[in-house]
């Protein structure tokens, strides 16, 4: 269960970084 839960949000926290850095980047950009 912990191995889920870690892998799960480890999943959760490199989908949030990459949608933080996407945004970032379309500030950026405009």
């Amino acid at each position: 269960m912990k191995q889920i839960n870690r892998q799960s949000s480890t999943i959760a926290t490199d989908k949030i970084t990459a949608l933080y850095c996407r945004l970032s980047r379309d500030d950026e950009l405009q």
